[in-house]
């Protein structure tokens, strides 16, 4: 079954493409089991691939090294673990884009309603922002167009799943709250 279409133009993602590009690309890999991960992202589909591993495959595919950049740039500024990078796929005919197998690591989406500690994950989440505010060295001025267009394009994505996925529309309406309360 394919996941639900969220961008008109989201590559067609379902367990038996993975299974084929796991297979010619890491056969060391075909034989696990592979399931889809239940997720409210709208960038990624993600494939639980045996214990200890996943596949991630974007919704719309590129071929422009995107897995060695978000590594590269991300993993010094986040304050907790990110799955590592086992592998990358190359682009195939049945899948136009980069796609990757990354560790698994344990642990479940945070939500809102369901937070064990929300006040420890704002504050991690509040260094993670500062840090790579720091690093991108920014202006105010900057950070404020910033912070815009963040709530432009939560706007966007609301609109766009308030009616077909309650996941993510909670979530963009989470967000929405948190932009328009923050600190000017």
């Amino acid at each position: 079954m394919s996941r639900r279409k969220m961008h008109a133009d989201q590559a067609d993602i379902d367990i038996p493409l993975v299974r084929e590009l796991v297979a010619v690309q890491f056969p060391q890999w075909a034989a696990l089991p592979l399931e889809p991960v239940d997720s409210s992202g709208v960038v990624n589909a993600i494939y639980r691939l045996g214990t200890d591993l996943s596949v991630r495959l974007p919704l719309r595919p590129s071929s422009a090294d995107i897995v060695q950049r978000e590594q590269a740039k991300l993993a010094a500024f986040l304050p907790v673990a990110i799955p590592s990078v086992e592998a990358i796929g190359s682009p195939t005919d049945a899948f136009p884009g980069e796609w990757s197998v990354h560790r698994w690591l344990a642990g479940t989406h945070p939500s809102p309603d369901a937070l064990a500690d929300p006040r420890r994950l704002a504050t991690d989440l509040a260094a993670f922002v500062d840090e790579f505010r720091t690093a991108l060295d920014v202006d105010d001025a900057t950070w404020l167009r910033g912070r815009g267009r963040v709530l432009s394009q939560i706007l966007i994505v609301w609109s766009y799943q308030k009616d077909t996925n309650p996941a993510v529309a909670n979530s963009a309406r989470h967000v929405i709250g948190e932009v328009l309360a923050a600190p000017r």
